[in-house]
């Protein structure tokens, strides 16, 4: 029996180029459905992360403004971080977007209308992203 599995086996030549060619086919259809698929979810994921440091920045800003009575200085996050060092705490906010660009808050009194923003100009697809908190 295990000479007529080993002849048989011997026998075999290989896969044929139609084998191969489906093969490939079917390796390229699911690259093209689950590329762009993976590709959106990266984007999701480095907005979200925007958005969550954007709120943690938003409490320090906001303690800032409780022990201080006024808000920090208008501008980019590199700029102001020293006044809201010790509002952040230790593990420090990061003062650039997931995209590369500086966060940037915006005092409300600069507006007059009582709303601070936080945003993040440097999406990759040009839209800004804002975190607006009322006061």
């Amino acid at each position: 029996m295990l000479k007529a599995i080993s002849k048989r086996l011997k026998k075999q030549d290989g896969f044929t180029l139609i084998e191969l060619m489906v093969v490939v086919i079917i390796l390229g259809i699911l690259a093209a459905v689950a590329i762009p698929q993976f590709m959106g979810q990266a984007e999701k994921a480095k907005d979200q992360s925007a958005r969550s440091e954007m709120r943690t920045i938003g409490t320090g800003i906001q303690l800032y403004y409780t022990e201080n009575g006024k808000w920090p200085t208008a501008g980019k996050l590199s700029e102001i971080y020293t006044e809201l060092e010790d509002h952040l705490g230790k593990e420090s906010v990061p003062v650039a977007d997931p995209w590369g660009g500086e966060y940037v808050f915006v005092d409300p009194n600069s507006e007059g209308i009582g709303i601070y923003d936080i945003y993040s100009p440097g999406k990759a697809s040009g839209e800004t992203i804002y975190w607006k908190e009322v006061n």
